[in-house]
């Protein structure tokens, strides 16, 4: 995973965090006002924040490509 790739996984993961937030709050904002009830906010609550816990694994993935076993070597 290069560089420029880490950096549009990281971006693209902050852009769906903070979507998937706003989304969230909007849909719990028309449940506690009637408008949509029931609204499903708990799925985009916690999509964001599988989206926001699977963000180390671009940095991760950048380490384990530089980084070589020696146990592969034999």
């Amino acid at each position: 995973m290069g560089a420029a790739l880490a950096a549009a996984w990281s971006l693209g993961c902050a852009v769906a965090v903070a979507g998937l937030w706003v989304l969230g709050g909007v849909l719990a904002g028309l449940d506690y006002a009637g408008v949509w009830s029931p609204a499903p906010a708990g799925p985009a609550e916690r999509a964001s924040i599988t989206v926001g816990m699977l963000w180390p694994v671009s940095p991760a993935l950048s380490v384990g490509e530089r980084v070589q076993s020696p146990v592969a070597s034999r």
